[in-house]
């Protein structure tokens, strides 16, 4: 039988693409916060936005979430330029391709070629969604010595949550809340958390800043969805507002 000659895919014979970004820009830290991404595809009108899932600098690859708005499904070896947000109002980016595209039950998935470097010299940027009073986001969670507690939820961002406490218990930065529940958009959450920072107000309420653990990923991300459309809304009535 003759022997058909050894050909890689397609999408593994591209080069790795040219870097055009800041010093400064950090994937790792837009990963772990949940920075919301540009997403802006040669050929394509529109741009969409993802969040990134996975860094793997042995693989030279980023994985990013599903593009928002649906619609459009990316092909291996599409250029695709990625701007990430930074906290000083600038943007910092590359361009690359798509090496393949994953279906992870019915959500399409993106795996990208990694720049030859990146920066690590830039702080964190979350978006985070301030929630009015009048609303009443309640929450709910135990100690880790067992005490409950009842809290409003200040604001929330995909990586973390600021509360007013309910009650008068005793909490410090590096505790573990265990069954921190909260609503939000019609839609119930729960995961533990870590206490970052806790300060009392001159009125006398005690808050509490706490940054998500073993969140389950499904929770997470549809939070991380919700929280990405209430983002695109502050910014399109922010346009609004200054072309009055």
């Amino acid at each position: 039988m003759r022997q058909l000659p050894n050909r890689q895919p397609a999408a593994a014979n591209l080069q790795r693409p040219r870097v055009e970004f800041s010093a400064d820009l950090n994937l790792i830290e837009a990963q772990r916060s949940r920075a919301i991404i540009d997403v802006d595809i040669d050929g394509q009108k529109h741009s969409y936005q993802s969040v990134i899932l996975r860094v793997d600098p042995a693989a030279g690859s980023i994985l990013i979430d599903e593009l928002f708005p649906a619609g459009f499904t990316g092909l291996a070896g599409q250029r695709v330029t990625i701007t990430v947000r930074r906290q000083d109002g600038g943007r910092a980016g590359f361009t690359t391709h798509i090496i393949e595209r994953r279906n992870v039950g019915g959500v399409d998935n993106y795996q990208l070629m990694l720049p030859g470097s990146v920066g690590y010299q830039q702080r964190r940027e979350v978006f985070r969604l301030d929630l009015p009073r009048n609303a009443a986001t309640l929450s709910e969670f135990q100690t880790g010595d067992r005490q409950f507690c009842a809290a409003i939820v200040r604001d929330l961002s995909a990586s973390g949550i600021r509360l007013e406490l309910q009650n008068s218990i005793e909490i410090v930065p590096g505790d573990t809340l265990t069954e921190l529940e909260f609503e939000f958009e019609q839609q119930r959450f729960q995961c533990q958390a870590k206490v970052r920072h806790v300060y009392n107000e001159r009125s006398g309420e005690t808050v509490v800043g706490v940054a998500f653990q073993n969140f389950p990923r499904l929770q997470q991300r549809m939070l991380e969805r919700i929280i990405m459309q209430q983002q695109r809304l502050t910014v399109r009535r922010t346009r609004t507002e200054n072309v009055r």
